[in-house]
């Protein structure tokens, strides 16, 4: 089929501003049924991805839209400090080599393509280091001490270096990286490569591809099970979960799960694997003994997130597009309450210090605390005194990993990395930025676009 360049173009960054906006369609749905939140913590515009950092009991919230990390002290429930970063900040990485902080920033402009290094002891930037195109995903090696970037734009995974903070190797990929996980048992990492429907794996001690994995399309997750050694991977495309032997790197079963499965949790307390399902509202419950769907839960609209709270048992769903948190009692399999919070919850972060979850408001710049012993929203003492931003770095880590033990303090990546609806919408956007630089560049080149065509 011939179209002109003009038309493609134009054509691509219609469809792909459309699919950037579906992701986030519970931003624009009825507010009225949002219900009342007693009180919430303040944040930046469009609270991501939060971690809980072990070494100071300190909540980092990445601000999608507002190139800052707030940082939040839970025995004043406030934000106490806003570190700006580069535009995009979406995962963060914690080390524990080093006690440093690692966010990638997946957008243009002040530390774009970059890993921003914090250090949580003075809440600032003491670092930039320049990885590849848009990166997504981060995780940990503690065979090594390297930390690893899917960097989604560039096919490839940059190796970085925390004794420098330098990028010693880049290691090329499949189409479009998007997910990354350490295995403990061989020490590989595995990505997820969402345009190629196949998992690479990386042996980390050379730094090279050993083999690609084929599994079904869209592979969107891939979690570790710490119970038995293997390794599933969420195909949203084909609607399955993939089962990887990492004795053998080969696909050991396929589990059917058609309501498009984007998102792996492990239970502690039974050891099932409970799928979040994007386009049905439900929940899957797999049995790993049996590689089967034992159950399935039915929760709120556009189900993001998924946590386990060690005092109670109980598993807390955010759903996106119903401005609440489903609370899952596993012994049963079924939803015991609903919690109203704020304006398109996503992210979920548990403290064991005082036993709250965090929920991280995506569309009201909040996030709600909840005292889970009542599953009531917790109202947060508020600080009047101004918030110190972190300076300016003078040169040029989070991964949101499930904790089988205490449901995600700061992850060093061992267990697997999530990404979200709402890491979707991230690549989406990404899209229609490319695409209109795109449209731009060819109407500035080709002043009569009818005149050229392209293939499609």
């Amino acid at each position: 089929m011939q179209l002109s360049t003009y038309r493609a173009a134009i054509m691509g960054l219609a469809f792909f501003s459309i699919l950037a906006l579906l992701p986030l369609a519970g931003t624009m749905i009825a507010q009225s049924n949002a219900g009342q939140v007693v009180s919430s913590i303040k944040t930046g515009t469009n609270p991501f991805v939060m971690i809980y950092d072990p070494s100071n009991g300190y909540i980092y919230v990445a601000n999608f839209g507002s190139i800052t990390i707030s940082v939040i002290t839970p025995s004043i429930n406030a934000v106490t400090a806003n570190i700006t970063v580069g535009k995009w900040p979406g995962i963060i990485l914690y080390d524990p080599s080093n006690g440093y902080l690692y966010v990638t920033n997946a957008s243009f402009g002040f530390g774009s393509h970059a890993v921003s290094v914090v250090d949580p002891s003075t809440n600032a930037v003491v670092a930039h280091v320049r990885v590849g195109l848009y990166p997504l995903a981060i995780a940990y090696d503690p065979s090594n001490g390297y930390i690893y970037v899917a960097d989604y734009g560039s096919a490839a995974v940059s190796v970085i270096d925390p004794s420098n903070n330098s990028v010693i190797s880049s290691i090329p990929v499949g189409k479009w990286p998007i997910v990354i996980a350490y295995d403990p048992s061989n020490g590989y990492m595995y990505v997820a490569d969402y345009g190629s429907a196949a998992v690479s794996i990386i042996n980390s001690s050379t730094n090279t591809v050993i083999t690609n994995v084929t599994v079904g399309t869209y592979p969107g997750n891939i979690f570790y099970d710490p119970s038995n050694g293997l390794i599933y991977v969420a195909n949203a495309g084909s609607g399955s979960i993939s089962v990887i032997n990492s004795s053998t790197d080969a696909v050991i079963a396929n589990i059917a799960d058609s309501m498009k499965p984007v998102h792996i949790f492990y239970d502690p307390s039974n050891g099932h694997l409970y799928v979040i399902n994007r386009n049905s509202s439900m929940i899957s419950v797999i049995d790993p003994s049996t590689d089967s769907i034992i159950a399935e839960i039915a929760v709120g609209r556009e189900p993001v997130d998924v946590i386990y709270d060690p005092s109670n048992g109980y598993l807390y769903v955010t759903d996106h597009g119903s401005n609440a948190v489903s609370v899952i009692d596993p012994s049963i399999n079924a939803v015991i309450a609903n919690i109203t919070v704020g304006a398109n919850p996503g992210d979920l972060v548990y403290d064991p210090s005082n036993g709250y979850i965090y929920v991280a408001d995506y569309g009201s710049n909040m996030v709600s605390v909840i005292a889970t012993q009542s599953n009531a929203v917790k109202p947060p003492t508020t600080s009047t005194s101004p918030l110190p931003t972190a300076p300016t770095p003078t040169t040029s880590p989070i991964n949101k990993a499930q904790s089988p033990t205490t449901s995600q303090p700061a992850s060093t990546g061992a267990t697997g990395i999530e990404f979200t609806p709402l890491g979707i919408a991230l690549i989406a956007a990404i899209a229609v930025i490319i695409l209109a630089l795109i449209a731009v560049i060819m109407l500035w080149r080709r002043p009569h676009p009818a005149a050229s065509t392209l293939s499609g």
